[in-house]
């Protein structure tokens, strides 16, 4: 089974997400797994997400940071390949904040 949770204090705004809300949702669920949705604005985001998949939060919706071009797919997808792929010019869009990358 599986729990979508959006933080709708935090659902379109870019803030962040709601880390411990996930993680207190997420210890209290033993064998539902929890999407994580609300105020993704930036690759750390994603991170912090990521930490809590020991709660059963395993994926995560980003919805504004995306149509907003905070951090365009292609160059976000390279982000593991960032030795080897020229950030700057692998996407067609560019970032609307360059600093999202550092």
């Amino acid at each position: 089974s599986r729990i979508v949770y959006t933080d709708i204090s935090r659902d379109g705004t870019m803030e962040g997400p709601n880390v411990q809300a996930y993680r207190t949702m997420g210890a209290a669920l033993s064998t539902t797994k929890v999407t994580a949705s609300g105020g993704v604005g930036a690759h750390k985001d994603l991170l912090r997400i990521q930490t809590l998949a020991r709660y059963g939060v395993d994926s995560v919706i980003v919805g504004k940071a995306l149509y907003e071009n905070v951090f365009p797919c292609q160059q976000f997808w390279g982000w593991n390949q960032k030795d080897e792929i020229d950030l700057d010019t692998f996407s067609t869009a560019p970032l609307r904040d360059p600093s999202v990358l550092q």
